[in-house]
């Protein structure tokens, strides 16, 4: 297992358990664990999730602002989102979409992005974003959330201008 992914299963956890597993994850990094997939910045990856996993966005943003154009991270633009930074989310969230052909078509980025679009009163892009999303995940063979959430928001949509 990479690092990263460990650290993803540690937001998962309440917040005590989280606490306790990512300090678990940097003693096993110190003693020499996880030296193959192991990213220069882990330390600031550990330190973004860590933060997530304690709903603390303002400490994820400004432990990932060093890195805003380089790392592409799903708990970042989140907890940007979160704080009302909505430029630094998309731009995190700009390289992620370019990976949508990973997932269909799309990925969670383009439904973040899509409720940016919204926000922006940018109709036409939030149209275009859900209806990838809808496209790319309307096929799986089971109910996917964001799939409906997308429906929604299309149905809210004023109608397309002509």
């Amino acid at each position: 297992m990479v690092p990263s992914t460990a650290a993803e299963a540690c937001t998962q956890a309440s917040p005590a358990v989280a606490k306790a597993c990512f300090a678990r994850l940097r003693a096993l990094v110190a003693q020499g664990y996880f030296t193959e997939g192991r990213p220069g910045d882990l330390d600031a990856r550990f330190t973004i999730a860590e933060r997530f996993a304690l709903d603390d966005f303002k400490g994820v943003a400004e432990a990932h602002r060093p890195y805003l154009e380089t790392l592409t991270n799903g708990f970042a633009a989140r907890a940007y989102d979160a704080i009302g930074d909505h430029d630094a989310a998309r731009r995190v969230d700009e390289r992620s979409m370019k990976w949508g052909a990973l997932y269909r078509g799309a990925n969670r980025a383009h439904v973040r992005e899509a409720k940016r679009a919204l926000l922006r009163k940018d109709y036409d892009t939030a149209r275009k974003l859900a209806q990838a999303v809808i496209d790319a995940w309307g096929v799986a063979d089971v109910p996917v959330p964001n799939v409906a959430e997308m429906k929604t928001l299309i149905a809210s949509l004023p109608p397309p201008a002509e």
